[in-house]
């Protein structure tokens, strides 16, 4: 694969926000993870000649400056989501129907001639598609949504699909991850499970699933912002509401029985979740509606009817990607406007983290399909991954 040098530079002042050109992937970049010494992008070929599937390593210059490095290769169709271990020695790549890879991130961003141990969570010809990760605080479990995951069946012999690996994470001597052990599949009563966030303690996994099954318990049924009828995704046909669960970490690294708290509906298509720094709410981007939802994390637990704050606009179509950043004080959202057609652009939105805001206080165009932003350097800088327009675009809020 042959990328040319990319750099970037940032002005010495900014308006309410400011950005920087795009660094191009030559195909299409789902996640961004950014560290004092670089980033690192998952990117699946798009088919054209020179694309590839793997990592792209870009390495810092100084605070202010990119260059690409080189290419990790991934021994898989697609790669996805993306997690660092606590010890930040280790990566842990969501890579669709082959599961999730284990890389030495050392080795990775040396020379991208790392040899990656793949964990598989099901058959590939199950198609469980491995979208997301996150790794608990002690760096000793990892969960993965798996969207088509089989866990189970149901009463007339039928796949129950959507779940979430519990992965057991094992180590060398020098603290890299060398395997992982499947211990538990966790089913929420949701089809599509499509996002994971850890609290900050690692006590609950807040997970949400795109589409509710029927006869799924969830509470808010009949709250019409969350549990409406008339949900689809894109051209497909109506579907019921999504949900937003909560899992009891502690039973879910034993294998997962009883180990889903709550849940609740969560609007139209519920993709993705994050949880403030205090760990007091929990964030949902509805999809299928437009809107950023707030839950109490709190509530969630004692009183899900009651857990419900607020929604509002995402600013944008089909919100996916969300970050908290300025010490979670505002809210970042990727509007992908992915159903738009091929040549719809998305944006992103920079909201005030208040369930009771108005409008968007900064939006800025995206090319197609923005699907994960990501925060670094102290908040003072945002990578959004446009997945259909092939870039990673560099933004500096105020």
């Amino acid at each position: 694969m042959r990328l040319a040098l990319l750099a970037f530079l940032l002005p010495a002042s900014i308006a309410a926000a400011q950005t920087a050109p795009p660094l191009t992937t030559n195909g299409h970049p789902f996640m961004a993870l950014p560290s004092a010494d670089g980033l690192i992008v998952t990117v699946t070929s798009n088919g054209r000649p020179g694309s590839e599937t793997g990592l792209l390593v870009f390495s810092a210059l100084s605070p202010t400056r990119l260059t690409f490095r080189c290419l990790q290769p991934v021994d898989a169709p697609q790669v996805m989501g993306l997690a660092t271990t606590p010890n930040g020695k280790s990566l842990i790549v969501a890579a669709g129907d082959a599961g999730v890879f284990l890389f030495d991130r050392a080795a990775v961003t040396a020379n991208c001639k790392a040899k990656g141990v793949a964990v598989p969570l099901g058959s590939k010809s199950s198609r469980q598609g491995s979208l997301d990760v996150a790794v608990t605080s002690d760096g000793r479990f990892a969960f993965v949504a798996n969207e088509y995951g089989v866990a189970a069946k149901d009463a007339g012999g039928n796949d129950v699909r959507g779940n979430v690996g519990v992965l057991a994470l094992s180590y060398d001597a020098t603290g890299v991850l060398v395997g992982g052990k499947l211990v538990g599949q966790i089913t929420t009563g949701g089809a599509a499970v499509a996002g994971v966030a850890l609290s900050p303690d690692s006590r609950r996994l807040y997970v949400t699933s795109e589409v509710a099954k029927p006869g799924a318990r969830a509470a808010n049924g009949r709250m019409t912002a969350l549990a409406h009828s008339g949900c689809r995704q894109g051209d497909g046909p109506e579907q019921p509401f999504g949900l937003i669960s909560v899992v009891d970490v502690a039973k879910a690294e034993q294998g997962g029985v009883n180990a889903v708290v709550s849940a609740s509906a969560a609007g139209c298509s519920p993709v993705r979740t994050v949880v403030s720094p205090d760990g007091r709410t929990v964030w949902v981007a509805a999809r299928g509606d437009d809107k950023v939802l707030a839950f109490s994390s709190a509530l969630l637990e004692s009183d899900p009817a009651h857990a419900f704050i607020g929604a509002r606009d995402s600013g944008g179509k089909a919100p996916v990607g969300l970050a908290l950043f300025a010490d979670g004080k505002r809210l970042a959202v990727a509007n992908s406007n992915r159903f738009a057609g091929a040549k719809a652009t998305g944006n992103l939105a920079l909201l005030d983290a208040s369930p009771s805001g108005s409008t968007p206080t900064t939006i800025l165009a995206a090319t197609y399909f923005p699907r994960s932003v990501s925060v670094a350097d102290g908040d003072k800088m945002l990578f959004l991954t446009d997945y259909n327009g092939g870039q990673v675009q560099l933004i500096v809020p105020q």
